[in-house]
């Protein structure tokens, strides 16, 4: 079976989007198909690779970071018109309307698939606030979201989350499959020496506005004068996002609390995992994440990496870690929640212990590469 497997997203990246991919075409290769992989060609940070080692992968040139987004978009969308033209494939597969339009207008007859994660009429806003002046152009990429939904074989979401948002849409259950983002084996660390104060915050991912940092600021000046705090800031950096959390963080006096860095290979993101006393993930409740859904794969890094993690109690959330079993869960979009859960995880060794042992357990059993390759291969085969 011939899969043509296109992102636009790099790849690898420390992003979430790059693992995902990173998973899914190792395990479709694994499960026996013959898959070429097509993404823009964008510069890298220092110490990844150019291209997925060991998988047929290509890239389309797009032009320089500095070009508008839409329009380095819209070069790959031609990039992929081309390759799709150019092979009998049978299986497209594809994670956006960027690249997926292109078998709209190629009159593509093989099967497609379509990795529905996220949806740019509901993200992009987010990214480009002027956009929402623009209703015209986001309801013609609402448009082509639902023709996609509505013509592919199969749909993929991460959560239980997406598949409601999935059924407001139209599509019907029976052509969705659920598969959560996962961590291999090498993700699932052993029981290091508690770090040594100050109390370690960890963040991972994007610094995206949905991802609650500034809430997570916000937390820190409470618990300022009441407890020693260090918070590293994981992250791809990207300016727009970056320069107001780094203002924001000197306007409300926790600037030498807050450590930006990054992003880094995975081995070296373990090493800061041995060193971290609380994995945490703020997430807000707003569209994004209580309406089109997301599996954070941050969550199941750090419970595979046996931290103790204090998140927000969201249903994404809740698919993942259980308050109390396996995480230390507070009311969303609440400062004060988050500080109070930083304070009471910071007095309670025993309950950080006791989190971490059972995220752990938790994740292996659910959330291990080897079931999400599983899970792959069983879509795979409702393909034939």
């Amino acid at each position: 079976m011939r899969i043509l497997y296109c992102a636009n997203d790099p790849v690898p990246f420390p992003k979430g989007a790059g693992v995902r991919i990173e998973a899914t075409v190792r395990g479709l290769v694994k499960a026996g198909a013959r898959l070429t992989l097509v993404t823009p060609k964008v510069g890298k940070p220092e110490g990844f690779a150019d291209s997925l080692e060991g998988i047929e992968h290509h890239q389309v040139a797009v032009g320089p970071g500095a070009d508008p987004f839409i329009d380095r978009a819209l070069r790959f969308r031609r990039g992929v018109e081309e390759w799709l033209g150019g092979q009998p494939w049978d299986i497209f597969w594809f994670r956006s309307p960027w690249e997926g339009w292109a078998a709209q207008r190629q009159k593509f007859r093989g099967l497609t698939v379509y990795e529905a994660h996220g949806f740019p009429s509901m993200e992009l806003p987010h990214h480009f606030p002027a956009l929402l002046d623009h209703p015209e152009f986001l309801g013609r990429l609402a448009f082509e979201e639902q023709t996609l939904l509505q013509m592919s074989r199969r749909v993929l979401t991460v959560s239980q989350t997406g598949l409601r948002f999935l059924g407001t849409r139209g599509v019907p259950k029976s052509k969705v499959a659920v598969l959560p983002n996962s961590a291999l084996e090498e993700s699932f660390l052993q029981p290091a020496p508690p770090p040594t104060p100050p109390l370690r915050l960890l963040y991972t991912g994007t610094l995206a506005p949905w991802q609650g940092l500034e809430l997570l600021f916000e937390a820190l000046l409470h618990v300022k004068n009441k407890l020693p705090v260090q918070l590293d800031l994981v992250g791809t950096r990207k300016g727009r996002w970056t320069r107001p959390l780094r203002r924001l963080a000197q306007q409300m006096r926790v600037r030498s609390m807050v450590h930006f860095s990054g992003p880094y290979a995975a081995h070296d993101l373990r090493g800061m995992l041995s060193q971290t006393h609380i994995g945490v993930a703020p997430l807000p409740a707003d569209s994004r994440n209580t309406v089109q859904g997301c599996c954070p794969i941050k969550l199941i890094e750090f419970m595979a990496a046996g931290l103790p993690i204090l998140s927000t109690r969201l249903p994404v959330v809740e698919e993942l870690a259980k308050h109390d079993e396996s995480a230390w869960l507070v009311r969303p979009n609440s400062p004060w929640a988050l500080a109070q859960g930083l304070l009471r995880l910071a007095g309670d060794a025993e309950l950080r212990q006791r989190l971490a042992t059972a995220a752990q357990t938790r994740a292996r059993q659910h959330f291990h590469r080897s079931t999400f390759e599983a899970r792959l291969a069983e879509v795979l085969r409702t393909l034939d």
